[in-house]
């Protein structure tokens, strides 16, 4: 503010407390951030999960296989627990 002779007598100000928005804008960072995360971890194990059906498939197939040994079958058998373990993590 100014006077007649435009020399300042004062000043006019707003004060807003914004708190909430500053928390609102927080927690929406927050959120986006773990819904990306998420999404991050859905594609991972995706990824990781068609290989892994590829090959629970063939040891299925070579499970059927009649010329088997008992050591091959012994084997084969480690390897789908294995595979089980690791698929249900």
């Amino acid at each position: 503010m100014r006077d007649e002779s435009d020399a300042p007598t004062g000043v006019v100000g707003v004060a807003l407390d914004i708190t909430d928005q500053k928390r609102a804008e927080a927690l929406l960072r927050t959120t986006e951030r773990m819904a990306a995360m998420g999404r991050l971890a859905a594609t991972i194990a995706h990824e990781i999960n068609n290989p892994l059906e590829s090959v629970t498939n063939v040891l299925y197939l070579l499970s059927r296989h009649p010329g088997l040994d008992t050591t091959a079958q012994a084997y084969l058998g480690i390897a789908e627990a294995e595979l089980n373990a690791s698929a249900t993590s």
